[in-house]
């Protein structure tokens, strides 16, 4: 009795918590949708006899606010997993497209189809304006329906079953058909019967499609896409307007002096190689030791003759860059002459691995000062991936050079120390390349910001990739380096090297991309021409704010693609595409740092597996800032009203048990004592 006695202000106020409680997640943790969008999106189904027809789904797409970047898919009938890693995608270039962060909401895909949907990349371009049109509030036009994939880089790529797509879209009523670029003119190959007498002959014959007439049959018309940019400006009726390309890549005068410096002095160092070699040639006994080093020597004297006609021409980074072959050809054929005519070769070449090593440590020792840095210049946060670039370069080819020594092989470990070498003296020039253009200076939780997107777009981008090969059956035998990598990125944002995470991640962007391109482009000289084109238009809205990093891969992109090496180009362009991106990333101001630091999820919620198994969760990880850090702690400042006033709620209702509690006890005791306990 006088422990019910007890309890009876703790049953009391249980009530009152609870409601407080659950006042104070509602006040705190209270979602809605914010925006809604629904367009179509062209498809392909299979009929019972085989064949293959063209069909309309439904994308709905649905904003939720607060959100912190989750995507959550759901496809009816249920979909193959290549159409979740594109909508991941799709949110990521509409977002950078609408200048807004994509992880201030949550996104709700549906995707609706009347059959089966065969190969979901081909919805990227569908998504892409449907969450655009949902984040910005912009009306689409009715009559547009479109297929393509969404790359990483923003362009639309080609897809299959374009002509049955569109026979579906204007049947249907769609006028403006927008289709990947170069496919209005669609080639496949089709199985056809041939009977010669009694026997019957299934053998395949290659068809072309006129995609353009075919729809002008059906009263409608197809427009060719290459970008994202491009796509949107069809879905809006021009209202997205898209930059026109008119500059070409320029130089300061003050980026061309520190050039022309950077040149002259590795060409004073390869000639300094060049007649130590030549001298020392004489005391190596080896023929065949002798007749490489020859070879090296004339190589070094092309690729030298080769930068001076560039220099003359005006191509200062493609001049710097043969300079700097020419240079380590010449460093590996003085230090192969030097250890041949040693007593011991291997000494030598331990010794000289040495220097490098300790060349090696310098540089190191520098890159922690500007990993430690709380504050960065604009121009630093775009040449400083080039410098931790090149460190990380130096110490992978010192340590391969140091295997091989220990394997006796003297000439290769000679071959990746000169290299090294020379990649490290190639760092002083970007150096002072940041201080021609100081610019406005950058809060390290900016930057983390930066990092932390352009690591989760890279994570997206690697999962895309992955998603495609496996639908494909396509090889990729670099694919566990690039995950090794990705792993890198993730543990030094983790560890505060943001400048370091943000090359490692540009890189896996930049070989994700080529790789989804080496996949589905056949149009290598169309491929180039686009990526161009579309970094060239970033360039002109950047104008003069532009990164001297972009503006040299553009220099050296060009000078490839009037060698005719387009596939070089094409990696060029991508390089300075990620850069001019995360430029204006940072201009624009489009990321808030008050928002949360997840990377998107996938919820694939398919009807079917929806209902079966619940919902299934992958998500990506981001390291997050260690307790105490500038990033977590402006956080905080920017918390909302409501979670706020939930968090006062939820320290009266901790107050008000600890004040129950303690009353309960006292009723207890002072019961205890009256009846004389």
């Amino acid at each position: 009795m006088l422990f019910r006695r007890s309890l009876i202000p703790m049953i009391i106020v249980i009530p009152i918590i609870i409601a407080l409680l659950s006042g104070a997640t509602a006040l705190g943790y209270q979602a809605s949708i914010v925006r809604y969008a629904k367009v179509p999106a062209l498809a392909v189904s299979m009929l019972e006899n085989g064949s293959y027809v063209g069909s309309i789904s439904w994308i709905e797409v649905r904003v939720i606010s607060p959100g912190s970047g989750v995507v959550y898919v759901s496809t009816e009938p249920l979909s193959d997993i290549d159409l979740q890693a594109s909508a991941r995608a799709a949110v990521m270039i509409a977002s950078y497209l609408s200048n807004i962060d994509p992880f201030k909401y949550d996104y709700l895909i549906s995707v609706r189809a009347d059959a089966p949907i065969i190969g979901g990349p081909s919805a990227g371009s569908a998504m892409v304006a449907a969450i655009y049109s949902a984040l910005t509030n912009t009306s689409l036009d009715p009559r547009v329906a479109s297929t393509g994939m969404i790359l990483p880089d923003g362009l639309i790529g080609p897809v299959g079953g374009v002509p049955e797509k569109v026979v579906a879209a204007a049947t249907s009523g769609f006028k403006i058909i927008a289709i990947p670029w170069g496919q209005s003119i669609y080639s496949e190959v089709r199985y056809v019967r041939q009977s010669i007498g009694p026997i019957t002959v299934i053998r395949p014959a290659s068809f072309s499609v006129n995609v353009s007439d075919l729809a002008n049959r059906y009263g409608a018309s197809v427009v060719e896409v290459g970008t994202a940019e491009e796509l949107l400006s069809v879905f809006t009726d021009g209202l997205f307007r898209v930059s026109n390309v008119s500059m070409k890549p320029f130089l300061t005068d003050a980026e061309v002096s520190i050039l022309y410096n950077a040149y002259r002095n590795l060409s004073m160092l390869q000639e300094k190689s060049l007649y130590s070699a030549l001298e020392k040639l004489r005391g190596v006994g080896d023929r065949g030791i002798y007749s490489s080093i020859n070879t090296f020597i004339a190589s070094s004297r092309s690729y030298r003759n080769t930068s001076q006609s560039l220099l003359e021409s005006g191509y200062y980074y493609p001049a710097l860059s043969n300079i700097f072959t020419s240079y380590y050809i010449a460093r590996l054929a003085e230090n192969l002459a030097s250890a041949y005519s040693s007593r011991d070769a291997g000494s030598y070449a331990r010794s000289y691995i040495d220097n490098i090593e300790r060349m090696l440590d310098n540089y190191r020792h520098l890159w922690s000062q500007y990993t430690n840095k709380q504050a960065y210049g604009i121009n630093e946060i775009y040449i400083l991936p080039e410098v931790f670039k090149r460190v990380y370069d130096a110490e992978e080819n010192i340590n391969t050079s140091m295997a091989y020594l220990g394997y006796g092989d003297v000439i290769n470990a000679l071959y990746y120390a000169s290299y090294a070498e020379a990649r490290l003296r190639s760092i002083d020039a970007w150096i002072s390349l940041m201080g021609v253009y100081p610019g406005y200076r950058v809060d390290r939780e900016y930057v983390y910001r930066i990092s932390s997107w352009i690591y989760s777009y890279a994570s997206t981008s690697l999962s895309y990739l992955e998603s495609l090969a496996s639908s494909t059956g396509y090889q990729i035998p670099w694919i566990q380096d690039l995950e090794t990598r990705a792993s890198q990125a993730s543990k030094l944002l983790g560890r505060g090297d943001l400048i370091g995470s943000t090359s490692i991640s540009m890189d896996i962007l930049v070989n994700t991309t080529l790789t989804i391109h080496a996949m589905f482009s056949t149009n290598i000289t169309g491929l180039s021409e686009i990526v161009r084109r579309e970094a060239m238009r970033t360039l002109n809205d950047l104008g003069e704010a532009s990164p001297i990093s972009s503006r040299l891969y553009m220099q050296m992109g060009d000078y490839l693609l009037n060698s005719g090496n387009h596939a070089g180009a094409v990696g060029l362009y991508e390089q300075a595409l990620i850069i001019l991106r995360t430029s204006k990333l940072l201009i624009g101001q489009s990321l808030s740092l008050n928002q949360s630091q997840r990377v998107p999820a996938i919820l694939n919620t398919g009807a079917t597996e929806a209902r079966n198994n619940g919902v299934n969760t992958t998500t990506a990880g981001v390291p997050q800032a260690s307790e105490g850090s500038n990033t977590i702690a402006n956080q905080n400042k920017g918390l909302e009203p409501s979670y706020m006033i939930s968090r006062f709620i939820i320290f009266i209702a901790v107050g008000v048990i600890v004040v129950t509690v303690f009353i309960a006890i006292y009723i207890h005791r002072r019961a205890k004592i009256y009846h004389g306990i």
